[in-house]
């Protein structure tokens, strides 16, 4: 049997699987309309014990797409947290990543932005502030 023999088969696999392969679909913004935010009790962000979730109900989840993830403070004019960044550069934890949720927790006072980015969401923003005063999507 000839080398070409040997090799077709594997290669009739390798190009039935780039054919057949599903694409998987690059990330949209989860929508500030169908995103419920939670916030602990005020009296916990005084011990920076605070913990901000977000709720995705649109399909849009953080488990399922590669979003770059980011918590800035405008408080104190800093990131928090960045998956870019090592993670001794980061003040808070890696956020808690549900099935369709992001749990944020260890948070001092301040006024939140939560940014997502990734795939096809260029930047979705979502404004809290731990006063449970103001939430703005």
């Amino acid at each position: 049997m000839t080398r070409l023999h040997i090799f077709f088969p594997e290669l009739i696999v390798v190009i039935l699987f780039m054919i057949l392969r599903i694409p998987e679909a690059p990330g949209q913004c989860p929508s500030p309309e169908n995103t419920q935010i939670v916030l602990s009790d005020p009296k916990t962000f005084t011990d920076n014990q605070g913990e901000i979730v977000f709720t995705f109900t649109d399909g849009e989840t953080p488990d399922h797409y590669d979003y770059r993830i980011r918590l800035y403070d405008q408080k104190s004019s800093r990131f928090l947290y960045d998956d870019h960044h090592l993670p001794d550069q980061n003040v808070l934890p890696q956020p808690n990543i549900g099935t369709a949720s992001l749990t944020f927790t260890n948070l001092p006072s301040g006024q939140y932005i939560l940014l997502l980015k990734g795939g096809a969401c260029n930047q979705q923003e979502f404004r809290v502030s731990n006063d449970h005063k103001s939430i703005e999507r």
